[in-house]
C-alpha cells in the first residue's frame, strides 16, 4: 500500500475515534507501520486505536 492511502486511512480511523491527527500523526504512523513491517489498513486500524487510547 502507498503511504499516503495508509495515512489517510490512518486518519480516518483516528477522527472517527475522536482523536483527530496533530503535528506528530504522520511521523508515528510511520514508525507504527515500520515496527510492524507492513503497510495497510489492518495497521493503520491498529494505529488509530492505540494513537486514541493514547490521547
Amino acid at each position: 500500500m502507498e503511504q499516503d492511502a495508509y495515512l489517510a486511512i490512518a486518519r480516518h480511523w483516528a477522527s472517527q475515534l475522536g482523536a483527530p491527527a496533530d503535528e506528530r500523526f504522520e511521523r508515528a504512523a510511520l514508525q507504527w507501520a515500520l515496527g510492524r513491517g507492513a503497510r495497510n489498513g489492518r495497521v493503520a486500524w491498529q494505529f488509530a486505536r492505540d494513537w486514541a487510547g493514547r490521547r
